[in-house]
């Protein structure tokens, strides 16, 4: 049986209520001032149907304001870099890169000038003359018709200062499409070009831009672009080159190159992986790892049929690889992807030595 509370207990739990009442009543007179506080969760206030829901885009708006105008410039570039590197047969070198120069120049201004009005077809204007730029530097040394440099590296060293430049346009302005549109035509108009390894030292240049762009903005259509156009690029190289009868050294350098342009591309992801989405990284890490296995694999099968069984267990080393960095940076789709290329890749090199057992 418990003991009543005395007097003194009695009187400390009634100065705490007390002290709650006055506490609630300076609250009371507070909120009657101010008004109550919005609630986190407070809903949003109601929008017009058309703010929230974006017209849909029919597919006549969607050739001819996206696909028309790419096409266009594509043909328009194309065009100017292979006449000036196969016509003007009675102009110097010289003529021919302050031609190419100034109708890059040109084409800039009307893309600035377009831009004012029509932003997006302005930019894609702007992108095809970045091009220009770049095969005209490209052509400096690597094109014979075109050529006023013979060193090699001063060549490089122009190219790598465009690519930059191209970064940094379209850095400064945020446009994907300047990104997108000068770096496809860079990887479409270099092959204009007589020295395959150097064709490929400025892919890979240009495979560099494509992945600053995507780590440094989360840009997905060059990223994806870039890689199509990369290994697409590298394989139509090597068949043009067919002919020559290439040596076992030409084809180490084409799996080189192929190893690097993974490993760029690859760490497009595995630096920043959680920024992109699951479906982005999902993707971007398919596409490149079974790119470079096939594009690898088809190499050595056309070239060096030794060469196929030590490619596969290097490739399958490396996507092993990326698949523990993908561990250590708790990225699981990453991890899945390259862990599931890896077993492939395995299993395809252990059935290549199977009959040399």
């Amino acid at each position: 049986m418990t003991s009543a509370p005395d007097d003194s207990e009695l009187a400390a739990l009634a100065a705490r209520v007390l002290a709650l009442e006055t506490a609630l009543a300076d609250v009371q007179k507070q909120l009657a001032r101010t008004g109550p506080p919005a609630s986190d969760f407070e809903a949003a206030p109601a929008q017009p149907e058309d703010v929230l829901r974006a017209p849909p885009r029919d597919l006549e708006t969607l050739v001819g304001t996206y696909w028309l105008s790419r096409l266009g410039v594509l043909a328009l570039i194309t065009g100017i870099a292979w006449f000036i590197a196969l016509h003007f047969g009675e102009v110097g070198p010289a003529a021919r890169v302050a031609l190419g120069y100034g109708l890059g120049a040109a084409i800039a201004a009307a893309g600035v000038w377009f831009s004012r009005s029509q932003r997006l077809f302005g930019h894609v204007v702007i992108g095809g003359a970045l091009a220009e730029v770049y095969f005209v530097t490209y052509a400096l040394h690597f094109v014979g018709s075109v050529r006023v440099i013979d060193n090699q590296t001063l060549g490089l060293v122009l190219l790598a200062v465009v690519v930059l430049g191209i970064v940094g346009i379209a850095q400064r302005l945020g446009s994907e499409t300047i990104a997108g549109v000068a770096l496809f035509l860079g990887f479409h108009t270099s092959f204009a070009g007589e020295n395959h390894l150097f064709t490929l030292l400025s892919t890979t240049l240009l495979a560099a831009a494509a992945v600053a762009l995507l780590v440094k903005n989360r840009w997905v259509l060059v990223p994806f672009g870039s890689v199509a156009a990369v290994y697409l690029a590298h394989a139509s190289g090597s068949v043009h080159h067919a002919h020559e009868s290439p040596t076992r050294a030409d084809t180490l350098v084409a799996l080189a190159f192929g190893l690097v342009y993974f490993v760029l591309f690859a760490s497009a992801v595995l630096v920043r992986p959680r920024q992109h989405t699951r479906r982005v990284a999902l993707g971007f890490s398919l596409a490149n790892g079974a790119a470079f296995v096939l594009l690898g694999t088809s190499a050595c099968l056309r070239y060096d049929r030794p060469l196929l069984a030590p490619f596969l267990a290097v490739a399958t080393v490396l996507l092993l690889g990326c698949a523990g960095i993908a561990h250590r940076q708790r990225a699981p789709v990453v991890l899945e992807s390259h862990l599931g290329l890896a077993l492939m890749t395995f299993t395809w090199a252990t059935s290549e030595l199977a009959p040399t057992w």
